[in-house]
């Protein structure tokens, strides 16, 4: 028979909860389930301790790679597009490296919540806000090591602003695309939710303004990149390194258009300012589906009732 925090069997705590009035379900208290779990989910990342440090080993790896191929791409006005394409490459690998592996692993995982949750073991608020803490070491932790060493290889400015500022936007990605990760993982089975990340992933790309700018597009395209959050980041990172007054920087050419900063934003539809808008927007988007991830566990939790 199990035994929870207290020393309360499990079999105990169903029927108690089950026999409590309608204002308290469960026989333990909500910040207790909540502390139960985060130390659960903890050790569960100790003891897959493996996949854990695959994921750091993966970031430090793909950012010594990008690093050496756009080698000190940011000190030369002649590279300024290639820094371009290197900051769209450290978005895409930030949003995949965080994305697919919640949602190869959380399908698993969800049936298990969903199991517990209808012997009345614990609260699907308790599990949600858990796991949201339970995932946050790693989160923090691969996308910093990532932005310490490509950034310094790159050869971006070094000014702790704009690091900050860099760092910032990424980590906002990266913990956009867990949420991500685990809607799909919630919402579907695995095989259907790696078809799903791609699929929603692709036209955020599209419209991010890298490949065309938005006043390209037709007419009725046009509202769709405010709908990418692609643009936010790589908006919020072009601002970090060129934008807010940044002075000419040398070219290695004889003549160099964007030497001036500025004009490397203009032809990439970026403004030189705005940057806390971005970061607004990306804290959107996580709420969005962070919102969307609570709805859909609760969805899952009704199919079964």
């Amino acid at each position: 028979m199990g035994m929870v925090a207290d020393g309360t069997p499990y079999r105990n705590t169903c029927l108690v909860a089950a026999t409590t009035g309608s204002r308290r379900r469960y026989a333990i208290p909500q910040w207790k389930q909540f502390s139960v779990l985060l130390r659960r989910s903890l050790r569960s990342t100790t003891r897959d301790f493996f996949f854990a440090q695959l994921r750091v080993i993966a970031h430090i790896l793909v950012a010594f790679l990008l690093g050496m191929v756009f080698y000190n791409c940011g000190k030369d006005a002649s590279t300024a597009m290639t820094n371009a394409a290197a900051m769209f490459f450290f978005h895409m690998f930030i949003f995949f490296g965080n994305a697919m592996p919640c949602t190869i692993t959380f399908p698993m995982e969800a049936k298990v919540f969903v199991r517990e949750h209808l012997n009345n073991w614990y609260s699907l608020e308790a599990y949600y806000v858990s796991k949201i803490f339970a995932d946050l070491p790693l989160q923090l932790l691969c996308p910093s090591v990532f932005v310490i060493i490509t950034y310094f290889l790159t050869g971006q400015p070094m000014e702790p602003s704009r690091f900050f500022m860099f760092w910032a936007i990424t980590l906002l990605l990266g913990i956009f695309a867990q949420t991500v990760g685990l809607l799909s993982g919630a919402a579907f089975g695995i095989q259907m939710a790696t078809f799903f990340v791609p699929c929603l992933t692709i036209p955020s790309l599209l419209f991010s303004g890298f490949f065309i700018k938005s006043y390209e597009l037709l007419d009725f395209l046009q509202p769709l990149p405010y709908t990418s959050f692609f643009r936010y980041s790589m908006q919020g990172s072009l601002q970090a390194i060129y934008g807010y007054n940044r002075t000419d920087y040398p070219c290695s050419e004889v003549l160099c258009y964007y030497n001036r900063p500025g004009k490397l934003l203009k032809f990439m539809d970026t403004p030189e300012t705005g940057f806390e808008w971005n970061v607004l927007a990306m804290f959107g988007f996580i709420a969005l589906f962070q919102a969307l991830l609570y709805f859909s566990l609760r969805r899952r939790l009704k199919a079964f009732q």
